[in-house]
């Protein structure tokens, strides 16, 4: 449910005209199978390449369907590199980034997959879990147990992030620094919390 700047770059080989009426169409920009919400309503594009400014070379409408048409309104040249951002509002729920292509109308342009960032700066990629599971090694009473997660994460959790594991009730041992091994995605330490009964791990490297 947090606002979301996305960052595009387009680089074609061929120019675009208004006197063509090109249209560039972004398709895949969905929140859970349909459009997402605009930011505080505005889909504005903020320029800063070639040329900084607000909408200065497309006028945008973002349809239904989670596609984004890109009118041109002012003449690009060939090659030219255009670098333009906009805001869409994230699902409430966790989801992966979105298959997404972008095409033209007006101009000789083939379709084409858009490439993504990688890992957390995946678009539209929301921050969630596919599946997590936990399983024990020694169900004894009073005993050294070790736990084990398995997680499959809709986005990649980037450096710096904190992961916690709430409601582990029961547990006798006091707060403290824990060992954590995990891939060398997390640092070699976690820290339990006995009065609030959870346990939180560092991300040391982008997951994912």
């Amino acid at each position: 449910g947090q606002n979301n700047t996305l960052s595009v770059t387009l680089q074609a080989n061929v120019e675009f005209f208004t006197s063509d009426n090109a249209v560039v169409t972004i398709t895949g920009l969905l929140c859970g199978g349909s459009s997402c919400s605009e930011c505080n309503g505005d889909l504005s594009l903020d320029y800063t390449l070639p040329t900084a400014g607000v909408d200065v070379y497309h006028t945008p409408t973002y349809r239904s369907d989670g596609s984004l048409e890109l009118a041109v309104i002012q003449d690009i040249a060939y090659n030219e590199t255009v670098v333009f951002s906009f805001c869409l509002v994230n699902p409430l729920l966790g989801q992966f980034s979105p298959s997404m292509t972008i095409s033209g109308s007006g101009v000789d342009f083939l379709p084409a997959a858009v490439v993504p960032a990688p890992l957390s700066g995946s678009p539209l990629s929301v921050l969630g879990f596919d599946s997590a599971h936990i399983i024990q090694s020694n169900p004894a009473q009073e005993t050294a147990n070790s736990l084990t997660a398995r997680l499959a994460l809709y986005a990649s959790v980037a450096s710096g992030y904190r992961i916690q594991f709430s409601n582990l009730t029961g547990i006798s041992s006091a707060s403290g620094n824990r060992p954590v091994t995990g891939g060398g995605y997390f640092a070699p330490l976690g820290y339990w919390n006995a009065s609030t009964q959870i346990f939180t791990v560092f991300v040391e490297r982008d997951m994912p």
